[in-house]
């Protein structure tokens, strides 16, 4: 369970949230929305409640709750009741898998390295660093080349 950090997000007011500039969706060179926002109110073994700050391009003034959530099965039963435990489960399983599906959200960390690194290496060759590309390459080849020689003695996937 992913859990926010005690920040400057955990006491914020409405008012506070309203000063906040857009970060979110850019549209024709504007800001159009304020990406989520959370930080911690109360983290205990009984209680973890999040506060959440957003707001969506057609929203006029950002969003700024409290949202409790449960830290075992049990709590969440008691707080949602079991039909809505499993609804939600499998809401957040779906959207996940879909993302990871869809090469996007937090997939293989493999995988995603080296698309990172393959976006980097066009780049490079885009902005003329074609030295810089090269050397990427080679390290890129270099790992690969590791990586192989550990699976052939039963290490990695």
């Amino acid at each position: 369970m992913e859990k926010a950090k005690v920040n400057e997000f955990s006491k914020m007011t409405l008012e506070e949230a309203k000063k906040l500039p857009n970060d979110g969706k850019l549209v024709d060179g504007k800001f159009m929305s304020l990406t989520l926002k959370r930080g911690i109110v109360k983290d205990n073994e009984k209680e973890y409640i999040e506060r959440r700050v957003f707001k969506n391009a057609d929203m006029v003034e950002p969003i700024v709750y409290d949202l409790p959530l449960p830290l075992n099965m049990t709590q969440a039963k008691e707080m949602y009741g079991e039909s809505d435990c499993l609804d939600a489960i499998w809401t957040a399983k779906r959207i996940k898998t879909d993302a990871v599906k869809a090469g996007k959200g937090q997939g293989d960390p493999e995988v995603q390295a080296q698309k990172a690194s393959e976006k980097l290496v066009t780049s490079l060759r885009k902005l003329g660093q074609n030295k810089a590309a090269d050397e990427v390459e080679a390290l890129l080849k270099k790992q690969a080349e590791i990586r192989k020689g550990m699976k052939s003695h039963g290490f990695g996937k």
